[in-house]
Protein backbone atom coordinates (compact mmCIF):
# COMPACT_ATOMS: atom_id res chain seq x y z
CA UNK A 1 0.00 0.00 0.00
CA UNK A 2 0.86 3.71 -0.87
CA UNK A 3 1.49 6.43 1.79
CA UNK A 4 -1.97 8.63 2.02
CA UNK A 5 -1.21 12.18 2.03
CA UNK A 6 -3.52 14.09 4.90
CA UNK A 7 -4.69 16.74 2.83
CA UNK A 8 -6.17 13.97 0.19
CA UNK A 9 -8.14 11.77 2.85
CA UNK A 10 -8.51 11.44 6.32
CA UNK A 11 -8.66 7.71 7.69
CA UNK A 12 -11.92 7.97 8.92
CA UNK A 13 -13.59 8.15 5.49
CA UNK A 14 -12.35 5.20 4.40
CA UNK A 15 -15.78 2.46 4.61
CA UNK A 16 -14.86 -0.06 6.81
CA UNK A 17 -12.33 1.46 8.77
CA UNK A 18 -14.42 2.57 12.02
CA UNK A 19 -14.20 0.43 14.82
CA UNK A 20 -17.47 1.37 17.30
CA UNK A 21 -17.53 0.16 20.49
CA UNK A 22 -20.70 -1.11 22.64
CA UNK A 23 -20.17 1.09 24.96
CA UNK A 24 -21.74 4.61 24.27
CA UNK A 25 -18.97 6.48 26.62
CA UNK A 26 -15.74 4.69 24.04
CA UNK A 27 -14.44 6.64 21.73
CA UNK A 28 -15.29 5.38 17.54
CA UNK A 29 -11.46 5.38 16.62
CA UNK A 30 -10.12 3.87 13.18
CA UNK A 31 -8.12 0.87 12.88
CA UNK A 32 -4.27 0.77 12.97
CA UNK A 33 -2.51 2.84 10.92
CA UNK A 34 1.05 3.57 9.89
CA UNK A 35 2.24 7.68 10.03
CA UNK A 36 4.44 9.63 8.56
CA UNK A 37 5.50 13.19 9.84
CA UNK A 38 7.52 16.41 8.06
CA UNK A 39 10.15 15.31 9.88
CA UNK A 40 9.89 11.89 8.96
CA UNK A 41 9.05 9.90 11.78
CA UNK A 42 7.35 7.03 11.39
CA UNK A 43 4.85 5.03 14.16
CA UNK A 44 1.67 3.10 14.82
CA UNK A 45 -1.27 5.28 15.29
CA UNK A 46 -5.04 5.58 14.96
CA UNK A 47 -7.77 8.52 14.65
CA UNK A 48 -10.50 9.15 17.27
CA UNK A 49 -13.75 11.05 17.97
CA UNK A 50 -14.61 11.25 21.16
CA UNK A 51 -18.37 11.84 21.87
CA UNK A 52 -18.68 14.29 23.84
CA UNK A 53 -17.12 17.86 23.93
CA UNK A 54 -15.83 18.72 20.82
CA UNK A 55 -16.66 15.66 18.71
CA UNK A 56 -13.97 16.11 16.45
CA UNK A 57 -12.13 13.43 15.05
CA UNK A 58 -7.79 13.34 16.15
CA UNK A 59 -4.94 12.01 16.07
CA UNK A 60 -4.53 9.91 19.09
CA UNK A 61 -0.47 10.14 19.80
CA UNK A 62 0.94 13.82 19.24
CA UNK A 63 4.43 14.32 18.37
CA UNK A 64 7.63 15.93 19.93
CA UNK A 65 7.86 19.61 19.36
CA UNK A 66 4.43 19.26 17.00
CA UNK A 67 5.60 17.65 14.37
CA UNK A 68 2.46 17.12 11.97
CA UNK A 69 1.39 13.78 10.49
CA UNK A 70 1.45 14.31 6.57
CA UNK A 71 0.59 10.85 5.39
CA UNK A 72 -0.60 7.40 6.56
CA UNK A 73 -1.47 4.11 5.27
CA UNK A 74 -3.32 1.23 6.58
CA UNK A 75 -1.76 -1.08 9.12
CA UNK A 76 -1.48 -4.47 7.60
CA UNK A 77 -0.76 -7.45 9.88
CA UNK A 78 1.71 -9.98 8.14
CA UNK A 79 -0.19 -13.19 10.05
Amino acid sequence: MNWINVNDQLPETIEGNIIKTSDKYDPERTKKLIVLTEMGTVSDNFRLKMLVGEKEWTWFMKYEGDEEITHWMLFEDPN
